[in-house]
């Protein structure tokens, strides 16, 4: 059995996402690669008895605490903003990995209806697999004598964005408030 246990934090880092979507291939696009082996060698197949461990089955889980340091940075697609935050990292042979924990967002804008909104509330929480997380982010319209602003829920796959404003109001009005 193999229990890999830590702690790893990542003091500084610039992720940039493009402003465009990335190009992908059609559906119809098959690549098909062929793993040649680096030497004869290696394509020979060893006996059980040749092969170290061989007939050991090896349970491997992995525990990893990840602390999201002082500068990291995302900018990109209207965004721009430092996280913080710890997450969790289980992963069990023959598993999906998990994540657990949340990633806040510090003192970032993102623009969006040709507004640059400052975002007041802004996590990721994650509860199990990792391309997926629950979202609550609320970005405001500042130096305005309404709150307006965009409120963004549900998930990564399946986002709910309204548009939000306090007091309440006609979502004409919220629109004609974050637009003007």
């Amino acid at each position: 059995r193999l229990d890999v246990q830590g702690r790893l934090q990542a003091d500084q880092a610039l992720f940039v996402l493009p402003d465009g979507t990335a190009p992908r291939q059609g559906d119809d696009v098959v690549i098909a690669t062929r793993a040649a082996p680096a030497d004869a060698e290696a394509a020979t197949p060893r006996s059980p008895a040749e092969t170290p461990g061989a007939g050991v089955p090896v349970q491997t889980t992995l525990a990893r605490a990840l602390a999201l340091g002082p500068d990291l940075r995302v900018q990109g697609r209207g965004i721009v903003t430092r996280l913080a935050g710890t997450l969790q990292l289980r992963a069990a042979a023959g598993e999906a990995p998990q994540l657990q924990g949340e990633v806040r967002t510090v003192r970032g804008s993102y623009k969006a209806y040709g507004q640059l909104l400052d975002i007041e509330q802004g996590v990721l929480r994650f509860n199990g697999r990792y391309d997926n997380p629950a979202l609550d982010i609320l970005a405001v319209r500042p130096n305005l004598t309404q709150r307006v602003g965009v409120q963004i829920t549900g998930t990564a796959n399946v986002p709910r964005v309204r548009l939000f404003s306090e007091p309440e109001m006609a979502e004409a009005e919220k629109l004609a408030w974050l637009v003007l």
